[in-house]
């Protein structure tokens, strides 16, 4: 599995909307492709004695694995600004129960249905990671706004400066909390971006394939190439059967005429 070469975009705060409009939304669509496609794939295998009804599920199963990684290519491209591709499927061949079984021998297919279950245990991480460095650093530098409602009646509660030893009261309190929160703040893109990157990256390995694409585009091109190559001989074959019978018709009447 080769993943194609590609310029992403440059961690920056110009780009953060983008990679949270990405992140986010990913963990909910990773369980639903998640639960369709081991369903899918576990009902049809338990199915299959009964040939059509267990293939018939295989290949929908692939059909919506398929619906999903249209839809995380446009997501990635709509992150990346640039076009996500190609992605080449085998047209189906034959008839019948062999053009069914056609379309289980589509690799790009079968990795779509991969990418729809591996994705969940990498977006269970990236999702995570992404809310908790996003509200650590919402939270952070915004903790001397809210910081008075907390509860403080309970002597045991104490906080994060004075387990570690900083200080007492609510300065330390607030300005240790608030230097955290900035931190986590300064590298929020730089953060956002890994986590985008991990994830497009397994697009682009497991939902392209250029080189399956340019093979079907020298095919198609070889064979238009044929197709002329028919037409010209077809041509130059009745060109020069033109050539040859007209003057020789010509002739023919010439010598009857004289005949006469």
């Amino acid at each position: 599995m080769n993943t194609p070469s590609v310029d992403r975009p440059r961690a920056g705060w110009r780009q953060v909307p983008r990679d949270v409009g990405y992140l986010l939304p990913g963990l909910p669509i990773a369980i639903a492709s998640f639960t369709l496609m081991v369903t899918g794939f576990s009902l049809g295998l338990g199915l299959f004695v009964l040939a059509f009804l267990g293939l018939a599920i295989w290949i929908a199963t692939l059909g919506v694995a398929r619906g999903f990684a249209a839809a995380e290519r446009a997501r990635v491209g709509a992150m990346e600004g640039r076009s996500v591709g190609p992605a080449y499927h085998r047209r189906p061949s034959g008839s019948g129960l062999g053009r069914l079984f056609s379309y289980l021998r589509d690799p790009l297919s079968w990795r779509e249905w991969g990418f729809g279950i591996l994705i969940l245990p990498i977006r269970c991480f990236t999702w995570s990671m992404t809310i908790a460095w996003t509200s650590t650093a919402l939270g952070g530098t915004t903790y001397g706004l809210w910081e008075w409602a907390l509860p403080r009646d309970d002597a045991d509660n104490e906080t994060l400066a004075e387990l570690i030893g900083i200080g007492d009261g609510r300065l330390a309190d607030i300005l240790l909390t608030t230097g955290i929160g900035l931190v986590f703040l300064i590298t929020l893109p730089y953060m956002l971006r890994a986590m985008a990157v991990t994830e497009s990256s397994l697009v682009w390995g497991m939902l392209t394939n250029e080189n399956a694409a340019l093979r079907a585009r020298a095919e198609e091109l070889s064979r238009s190439r044929e197709a002329v190559v028919q037409a010209e001989a077809d041509t130059l074959r009745r060109v020069e059967r033109d050539i040859h019978d007209g003057p020789q018709q010509r002739l023919v009447r010439l010598t009857m005429d004289l005949e006469s």
